[in-house]
């Protein structure tokens, strides 16, 4: 009990006296001289993977932006008629579009499809902010100097601190996950400066409010289904007085005040009704809970709590110094004009990705959506989707590598969640056995097609997800989990495929599908030779051709089934059936310019620079084709990416550059050992799409997807292990001359630190699990004597 206390009075003691200020470190801290004035670019972001908060930092008025995962409209409850985006009639079509497509006729097959192998999106529904958190300070027109917002990614708090008429201010901001609360924490050096009025805009007003003598409760419905919500908003300060009026609450002149702040709705993921406790029982007993602990607790256990997953890793670059003293956004101009030795620039967003995952994504909560678990609009753009032909999964790529596996609980839990409505997607438009999903999700277990299916044909959702299950398996090497949780959703996935493939030309193939967001443009019933049109344009181009995404993907989905059911020791006969679908997949295929084909007509041209990439799921993040074992099919996906080039091109081609598409292809690249590229990619992305909040633009709207990626992207860079051997620094990049890394992940569990200098590896250790073998160790892809004394090997309890 005495070390507990001495550990609260370390991290709090001198901060209770309002005099210490924020330690600004290069690579743990974002921090700028200036409010923020826009939520994509400039807000900041706290979170607890249940709520999110943005703020702004405003001298006069601080904003917060709140969100929460279940603000959903939509669902099960806001239509007697709902049916899950099911419209009937596409298992009895299915046949007669297969024929057509087999014919290749592809235009009578597109049109067709557009009739019956979509969804209905009425009830599908959207994610909503809860509304924005207003702390009004009493006007005060004397200058305010050492103004200072940031973001300590170390201790996953946000903080705000200036000076005004000689009184040093201090705001302190986190969200909890142990005790799901956001506490926000007003300090002053001087006695009896804490004033501010708080009130709240909410987005679906409440219909009753409840008052105590020191906070308020809001009770209400979201509009449309009817979810209960509950938001109770508790002040804690000393010194001073409490005044409740009008929804408001006034704090004067206190030494200290404290705002904790729960959200909650009665939603529960539990299908098919969704729905759980009441949400004023939740929040009460949260904020009960809170209280007692007080400030002090709450947040050491944040801290405690937060840090046992953050601190598992650590990147170290060595950088310029002089850039190291700059404010982030200084930072970022200087990488924008093309100065990239600020190396440490790269580390505060190896560790903002972590943090992002840490904040948007903990178990028992939802998957982060394209905004993670923030939101500063009614309605989030593109609803808010778990858009699964790419974002969903990207967001998750850091997991592995730097052992956030708690982390993708919830994306685990999601997917297992989808099984039961995929079921009847299945069987209501393939007319088959297993379950399906397609590119879009919600909370609601959406699996059908979308309502266009340039976009929304896309059955190899499933399949995509699976491969995060057998990911989150291999890095853990979790028996308990891949028996009772993973093989059984993988499998499930694996039989409606082996009910679903085609024939055709002594193949199977996967039909019908789009590749991606991606059609092929024809000129008098010929794909043309160069693309000559908007690459947002779907006149004159037809979609159903089937593609090489959909074949790797299953190739994908059946390998690790058949891998699983080895490690399991069981399912032998079943396990034979997925062999020999797998080894009648369409071959790939070269094309014309020694690229991958994209569909298995050679119609891919130099002048078509579509953002998605789908095609190249082969090589990541799946391991058909591979940098070492088939270096031939390495090479066509190489010209592949030179073909779709990098970075935005101008008006025809105006989200090739965005952010996940950049990040998608950084981590080919690296696949590729080919680290000045990724790396190159990435400085182009922050120069063509990032913001000075270290977040990134897709098509107008801030996204978290490839911020999310990035510790996941450089972990590549540094360690790749999907070939069956370890390979150190496989593409380190010439900008990293110097750095070292500790407690990245290998596949089956092995712990790895690495330091190199000059771009040569100087030493490395090898944890080894005590249930593993010595593994096989590369560096830079070449192989090692058993004696090289720069590598060390030691045993994981």
């Amino acid at each position: 009990m005495k070390k507990i206390s001495l550990l609260l009075f370390l991290l709090t003691g001198a901060f209770l006296l309002g005099q210490a200020k924020e330690t600004l470190s290069p690579d743990q801290t974002l921090w700028f001289t200036s409010p923020a004035e826009n939520w994509s670019q400039q807000a900041l972001h706290i979170g607890n993977g249940y709520m999110g908060a943005s703020f702004y930092g405003g001298i006069k008025r601080e904003c917060f932006d709140i969100a929460e995962k279940t603000f959903w409209t939509g669902g099960p409850h806001s239509s007697p008629d709902y049916n899950n985006a099911i419209v009937t009639g596409g298992k009895d079509k299915i046949k007669e579009i297969r024929k057509l497509i087999i014919e290749k006729k592809y235009a009578e097959a597109d049109s067709l499809c557009r009739k019956h192998m979509v969804g209905d999106y009425s009830h599908y529904g959207y994610f909503s902010m809860v509304g924005n958190l207003y702390i009004d300070f009493p006007d005060n027109n004397q200058p305010v100097k050492e103004y200072v917002r940031g973001l300590d990614l170390s201790t996953s708090r946000g903080f705000v601190e200036y000076t005004q008429n000689d009184i040093h201010f201090k705001r302190e901001y986190f969200c909890s996950y142990p005790d799901k609360i956001l506490a926000l924490h007003f300090t002053a050096d001087k006695n009896n400066k804490i004033n501010f009025n708080l009130s709240q805009s909410l987005i679906y007003p409440s219909d009753k409010i409840e008052k105590t003598k020191d906070g308020l409760t809001f009770i209400g419905t979201i509009k449309g289904n009817g979810l209960n919500y509950c938001i109770r908003i508790k002040i804690l300060q000393k010194g001073g007085i409490i005044n409740i009026s009008n929804q408001e609450i006034e704090v004067k002149e206190a030494n200290q005040a404290t705002i904790l702040y729960t959200v909650d709705t009665e939603y529960k993921q539990v299908y098919p009704s969704y729905k759980g406790e009441n949400p004023q029982n939740t929040t009460l007993d949260i904020i009960k809970k809170a209280t007692a602990k007080g400030y002090e607790k709450i947040k050491y256990t944040h801290i405690s709590d937060y840090q046992s997953l953050y601190n598992r890793v650590k990147l170290t670059l060595t950088g310029d110094k002089a850039s190291e003293l700059l404010s982030t956004d200084s930072r970022i101009r200087q990488l924008q004009e093309g100065f990239t030795d600020d190396s440490s620039l790269k580390t505060l967003w190896f560790n903002l990705s972590r943090y992002l995952i840490i904040s948007a994504s903990r178990p028992g909560t939802l998957p982060s959506t394209l905004q993670g678990v923030w939101n500063t609009f009614e309605k989030a753009p593109w609803n808010g989707n778990f858009q699964s032909n790419i974002n969903l999964q990207e967001m998750y790529w850091s997991c592995g590598p730097t052992r956030l596996n708690e982390c993708e609980e919830a994306y685990i839990d999601w997917i297992v969640n989808l099984v039961k409505p995929g079921r009847i997607t299945a069987q209501e438009y393939y007319g088959t056995q297993g379950w399906v999903s397609h590119s879009t999700g919600n909370i609601w277990g959406h699996t059908a097609p979308g309502d266009d299916i340039l976009w929304g044909l896309y059955p190899c959702g499933a399949a995509w997800h699976c491969r995060h299950l057998w990911e989150h398996f291999s890095f853990t090497y979790d028996m308990d989990y891949l028996k009772k949780e993973a093989y059984p959703v993988m499998k499930e996935a694996a039989i409606f495929w082996l009910e679903n493939l085609t024939p055709y030309e002594k193949y199977l193939i996967v039909t019908p599908s789009v590749s991606a967001e991606h059609g092929i443009e024809l000129k008098d019933g010929k794909p043309i030779e160069f693309s000559s049109v908007n690459g947002e344009e779907t006149d004159k181009k037809v979609f159903t051709v089937p593609a090489y995404q959909d074949i790797e993907m299953v190739y994908d989905l059946f390998s690790n089934v058949i891998d699983a059911a080895n490690i399991l020791n069981i399912d032998k006969e079943f396990k034979e059936k997925i062999s020999i679908a797998k080894d009648k997949l369409y071959p790939l295929k070269k094309g014309k310019y020694g690229q991958l084909q994209e569909w298995i007509i050679d119609a891919d041209n130099p002048r078509d620079h579509h953002r998605h990439i789908a095609h190249l799921y082969a090589m990541f993040p799946g391991n058909m084709i591979s940098y070492t074992h088939t270096p031939e099919w390495a090479n066509t996906v190489k010209k592949s990416l030179e073909m779709r080039n990098f970075g935005k091109l101008g008006n025809r081609w105006p989200h090739t550059g965005g952010n996940w598409s950049a990040a998608w292809r950084m981590a080919i690249w690296a696949r590729l050992h080919d680290g000045n590229t990724a790396i190159r990619i990435f400085n182009q992305l922050i120069k063509e799409s990032g913001y000075e909040n270290m977040m990134s633009n897709q098509s107008g709207n801030m996204q978290v997807d490839a911020t999310m990626a990035t510790a996941g992207l450089f972990a590549e860079m540094l360690l790749q292990s999907h070939d069956g051997f370890i390979d150190l620094l496989p593409a380190l990049p010439t900008e990293w001359p110097e750095g070292k890394i500790s407690g990245l992940a290998a596949r089956n569990g092995y712990l790895i630190d690495i330091e190199w200098t000059n771009g040569n590896l100087t030493k490395a250790q090898i944890g080894i699990p005590s249930n593993m073998d010595k593994p096989i160790i590369k560096v830079q892809g070449v192989s090692i004597q058993d004696d090289d004394a720069r590598i060390t090997f030691t045993n994981i309890d």
